[in-house]
Formats: C-alpha cells, structure tokens, sequence
C-alpha cells in the first residue's frame, strides 16, 4: 500500500465559541479578539473537513487537532512583557510544548491514522468537535470565500 501524503491543521477547542462572521470576515467593525480566535479556530477545522472531502481521491489525509493549554511566550508583547506575569503564575498547569505537540506529530507520522481523514482530534484520540464545525456547507462557503480572496478561483 502507498503511504499517503499528510495535512495536520492546528486548530483548538475555541471553535466550539466560534461563529464566521461572512458579513465581516475581517470583523472590521466589533472586533474583539475572543471573536477573531474563535472564528479563526473554527475557520481551521472547517479548512480540514473540506479539504479532506476534496483530497479524499488523492491519497492525501487531512486531520486538525486540539494541542491544550500549552506554556509558550506566544500572547507576551516582546516590547512591554505584557503578559509574562499571567503567563508564569499558569505555566505548571498548562503542557510543555513538546507535550503540546505530541498530538500534532502524532497525526503526520502515526501509522495508526494513516488512512483516517477529516477529523479532529485531542490527546491523540477522535474528538468531538462542535456542530457548527461538521457543518459541509458552511465549510464550502468559506472554501469559497477564501478562494476568491486570495485569488486561487480564477
């Protein structure tokens, strides 16, 4: 059997809160960046359920997946240190990034999900994902959308 070629989209458990917001994609008026990650979060898993439906005859698998809370420098401004306080008092219950990234290498290199696509996952297992995220019309209207933005539908 011909090992198939693998997308891992990194998404998060934020997309349940999700909403896309086709009347201002760019959420130029009301922004707010609870708003800005929840869509975008749920922009990826909806990215991933397309495209494996459009990959699905070209051995290429597509799988998106929830890394946790997981300790980084990313949120802290590198010119203020905003941030660097909530960051350290939360960094022992939040995951080292390699732990945050098990789930993630897990999905390009396991043997186990080689011919599983189209799903998003948590700890290295399918997980529920919201129903907005499983809805296929939804996820072409914005396969759409971001085709015409960028230019790739002409």
């Amino acid at each position: 059997m011909q090992e198939r070629s693998r997308i891992v989209v990194v998404a998060s458990g934020a997309h349940k809160a999700g909403k896309i917001h086709f009347d201002d994609i760019n959420l130029t008026h009301g922004y707010n960046v609870v708003k800005a990650y929840g869509q975008s979060k749920l922009a990826n898993v909806l990215f991933t359920r397309e495209m494996a439906k459009r990959l699905h005859d070209k051995k290429i698998t597509v799988n998106c997946c929830h890394p946790g809370a997981v300790a980084t420098n990313m949120g802290v401004s590198r010119d203020t240190g905003f941030g660097k306080t909530i960051t350290g008092m939360l960094k022992p219950f939040f995951q080292t990034p390699a732990e945050g990234a098990r789930t993630a290498v897990y999905l390009a290199a396991s043997p186990e999900v080689a011919e599983i696509t189209g799903e998003y996952f948590y700890r290295c297992k399918i997980a529920k994902s919201s129903k907005r995220s499983k809805d296929m019309e939804l996820a072409k209207r914005l396969y759409e959308l971001s085709a015409k933005m960028t230019g790739m539908n002409q």
